[in-house]
């Protein structure tokens, strides 16, 4: 910040929270923990999303069926659907056939608003849990993502194929 005209401020006082802040102790907590077709994942829950959407890695071209539907991203940009998919979700014990639309354009599984609605889903933010038929679930922090570091030497003209899957 050395020469910077306008410093932001550094007291407590100030109405905009810094990124610390924004990952402080209290609050955030938005994930749940599912199971999808018996592979353990976790879901943000996101009232602003329209439908429940799940990227494109965890269903097989040939699961998907056509969907004439079109995603819009927070700021408006468009998202291709590949199609959708009917998976088993299963939230603490509950096990509910569920409708997804499959996009290569998001990187985690979001739960809409049409989950929210249709599930009766009761959003306790002081209490960090949602309850889903009456069944509390507790909610989760932004799970920290695995990372992978792989070192090769390849002569010339070759290739290295690296396969990765995400959660």
């Amino acid at each position: 910040m050395r020469d910077c005209p306008h410093p932001p401020p550094t007291d407590d006082k100030t109405t905009q929270p810094s990124f610390r802040r924004l990952n402080a102790q209290d609050g955030g907590d938005t994930y749940l923990e599912a199971q999808i077709d018996g592979r353990l994942t976790y879901c943000l829950l996101d009232s602003g999303c329209q439908f429940f959407t799940l990227p494109a890695r965890f269903v097989a071209p040939a699961e998907l069926e056509p969907a004439e539907i079109e995603l819009f991203a927070a700021n408006g940009s468009r998202l291709a659907v590949l199609g959708r998919t009917n998976l088993m979700l299963e939230i603490q014990g509950l096990r509910l056939s569920t409708t997804f639309l499959v996009s290569q354009h998001v990187d985690e599984i979001l739960i809409g608003i049409d989950f929210l609605v249709a599930n009766d889903v009761d959003w306790q933010f002081a209490n960090g849990q949602v309850k889903i038929g009456g069944v509390p679930v507790p909610l989760l922090r932004r799970p920290v993502r695995g990372m992978c570091t792989i070192t090769s030497v390849l002569g010339p003209k070759s290739l290295l194929r690296v396969r990765g899957f995400g959660c």
